[in-house]
Formats: structure tokens, sequence, C-alpha cells
């Protein structure tokens, strides 16, 4: 009897302390699964805090400047122009840099259409915009049946930035324009600039003319 009840008790014994082990092994893994989960959402939080709801990601270097490109696009310089295009092929925008002061451009912004339309361009009247957080002078061109978006808004003191949008249904892109100038917003001056005389598609040589 003694012996059966020795060996009863130590049946239950173990079969507790079995038990003991599940609920620790249990408990283990569910916080480490729980801890895990919080760190995710964590660092999601700090993406979108941290990028202000943009997945700008990287940076990229440009004639004295830094800027801070979203992932969904693709960055490149091409013949001392910054290129920017969206991962479709929707649109395609250029970025130079030109010398001359932006607010002496907003008081002359009315010669910009002759600077065009002497080179057989047909133009809109300029406009003032604000678009991605950055100010814009902006003029519609078109030539041969292709419009381009043509924009410019202030980089520093002696230099401003030169943007010209086309995309693919052949429209003045001022979405895409949005786009780049919450980059342009983000932009940071890191040192002596270079003027660039020459466009992808405009020559905007013409523009320093009437900005200085």
């Amino acid at each position: 009897m003694i012996g059966n009840y020795k060996n009863g008790k130590t049946l239950f014994v173990i079969g507790v302390t079995l038990v003991i082990i599940s609920v620790v092994v249990f408990i283990g893994a569910y916080l480490l699964i729980n801890n895990k989960d919080n760190q995710k959402q964590n660092e999601t939080k700090e993406n979108v805090e941290t990028n202000d709801g943009a997945l700008s990601n990287y940076t990229i270097k440009y004639n004295g400047f830094s800027f801070e490109i979203p992932t969904e696009l693709v960055a490149t310089t091409v013949d001392n122009t910054l290129v920017l295009e969206d991962n479709v092929n929707m649109w395609n925008s250029s970025i130079e840099v030109i010398e001359g002061q932006y607010n002496k451009l907003l008081k002359n912004k009315n010669e910009l259409q002759g600077i065009y339309e002497k080179d057989g361009y047909e133009t809109s009247k300029t406009s003032n915009k604000i678009l991605g957080k950055t100010s814009f002078v902006t003029l519609e061109v078109s030539k041969d049946g292709e419009n381009i978006l043509l924009a410019i808004a202030n980089a520093n003191n002696t230099n401003m930035f030169g943007v010209i949008i086309t995309n693919e249904d052949n429209e003045y892109a001022y979405e895409a324009l949005n786009i780049v100038g919450g980059i342009i917003s983000k932009t940071k001056y890191l040192g002596e600039s270079v003027s660039i005389t020459l466009g992808n598609r405009l020559d905007l040589s013409g523009i320093s003319d009437i900005s200085k």
C-alpha cells in the first residue's frame, strides 16, 4: 500500500511539473511573439514619422545640393542634370541649377514667354503656384505636339532650380510637379554650386538673364 502511495505521489508530482513546464513554455512563446509584433509596429511607425508619409530613404548629391529621393522614384544624373522618373515610366523630370535670384525672377516672370516664343514654342501665361510646399513660377510650353511643363523654384540666395516635366499622356504634369516640389522643399545646400546652362529639353540659360 505504501509503495502504491509513493508511486501515485511521484506520478502526481511529475504530472504537475509537466503542466507547469508547459504553461511556462506557452507564456514564453506568447511573450516572444507579442514582442516581435510590437517591434514591427514600432519600426513601421518610425518609418512613417521619420519620412512624413514618404519613403525617402536614399540621398543623391547633385551640383552642391543634397536631395532626398522617395524609393518609388529613380534618380540619375545625366549631362549635369538630375533626372527623376517614376518606376512605371509615366513621367520624367529634369532638375537643373540656374544662376540667378528667385525674387528678381518674380518681378520679370512675364519675360519668360518671350524667351521660348522666339525659339518657336507656344507658351501660356506664367503662373505662381505652391506645390509640394515649394513656390514655383510655372510656364506651359509646347512644340511639334509635345507639351512641356517648366517650373522654377528658389534654391538659395544666388541660384534657382529649373524643373522640366513631361509625361506619358502628353499633359502638363502638375501632379508630378507636386512630387518634385516635395523633394525640393527638403533639399539641403552643401556648398558652392556650378551654374548649368543646357537643359534636358529646354535651354534654361535665358532665365538667368532676367533674374540677375
